[in-house]
């Protein structure tokens, strides 16, 4: 285990414009990419169904929306560089830069969720139960 994170973490390795094919890594790649397209899409599904009953959950949903599957669709393109062995898009710390910036973003979503999202559907639930006693508007 040991050769393999000095391997694959070398200056060497990261810098290499066309790093040695490693069929098991780039089949690694491939999956965990096709998983977070595939949770964005479920996370997605879910925030849409309560949108419809909630609003504020389609700002959040949105983000999701971009978080997940525009990192998933770039490690994607990312990982068949890899394969193809296109020079310089194949480079390692290209996969290393995307999957930095994802958890940042992530983070950052996460963030979002927790300081904006929940004070908007607090503020919405109040409105709609102080809604619920006003008299209703009679058309003439």
């Amino acid at each position: 285990m040991k050769n393999w994170i000095t391997d694959h973490f070398s200056g060497k390795y990261l810098f290499s414009a066309t790093p040695p094919l490693d069929n098991e890594l780039t089949i690694t790649l491939a999956i965990i990419f096709g998983v977070i397209i595939f949770l964005g899409i479920i996370i997605i599904a879910i925030l849409a169904k309560k949108a419809r009953r909630i609003p504020p959950y389609q700002d959040l949903k949105d983000r999701v929306a971009n978080t997940f599957i525009n990192f998933g669709i770039i490690g994607l393109m990312l990982v068949f560089f890899r394969w193809q062995e296109i020079p310089y898009l194949s480079a390692p710390i290209l996969v290393l830069i995307l999957i930095i910036v994802f958890l940042i973003y992530l983070s950052y979503t996460i963030m979002f969720w927790r300081r904006t999202t929940v004070k908007e559907i607090i503020k919405f639930k109040k409105e709609k139960a102080y809604r619920k006693y006003l008299p209703k508007k009679q058309s003439k």
